[in-house]
């Protein structure tokens, strides 16, 4: 069948399944066509050859001085509660070369029996976002008399915003005694 190309109905007819044969569209082709054009599966772009971009955009650093093991808030017990709660003040994060902060959640369990501790939510600065500036945890336990361990989470910081963290709870759960939470920072993640 002969390919036939109608310009006032802007159809093409008498391909074969498959297309066009090889070779039929070369690159000067397609220069200058605009991505609204693309449609479809795209295949998997690398950043090998990106230029331009400084190392210090794309990395950050611990120093000496980036490890400070900072609780901000210890003792929590939630059982039902949902939504933001304001944690505490973070000390030493304003200099302008830190971009993010490691932050824990620890789960503490004491029980004299087996009990549950189920906490699901963003941890997040106060005044951001949390679904859009915050690193999600979920720290759950089941069946747990003695059990201490800590969940990392990174989040974005601005230096020059609140000193403040706050945590916005999705889900939570507390059956036993002597049960809790600690929250804190690890380390400050510096450009340097």
């Amino acid at each position: 069948m002969a390919i036939s190309i109608d310009g006032n109905n802007n159809t093409i007819s008498g391909l074969a399944n498959g297309g066009l044969p090889d070779g039929c569209i070369l690159d000067a082709d397609i220069n200058g066509m605009a991505a609204s054009k693309l449609t479809g599966a795209l295949p998997a772009i690398s950043g090998a050859s990106l230029t331009n971009i400084p190392e210090t955009e794309i990395s950050g650093k611990l120093g000496a001085s980036s490890h400070i093991q900072q609780t901000v808030a210890s003792g929590l017990t939630y059982n039902g509660t949902t939504g933001d709660v304001y944690l505490g003040t973070v000390s030493n994060a304003s200099a302008s070369s830190i971009k993010a902060l490691v932050c824990f959640v620890q789960c503490v369990h004491n029980s004299p029996s087996a009990s549950h501790g189920y906490l699901t939510g963003w941890i997040y600065q106060y005044g951001k976002t949390y679904n859009v500036d915050g690193g999600y945890f979920d720290v759950r336990t089941y069946n747990q008399y003695v059990l201490h361990f800590p969940t990392t989470v990174i989040i974005p910081w601005d230096p020059s915003g609140t000193q403040g963290l706050s945590m916005y709870i999705n889900s939570s759960t507390e059956t036993g005694s002597n049960n809790y939470f600690n929250v804190g920072v690890d380390s400050l993640l510096r450009n340097v």
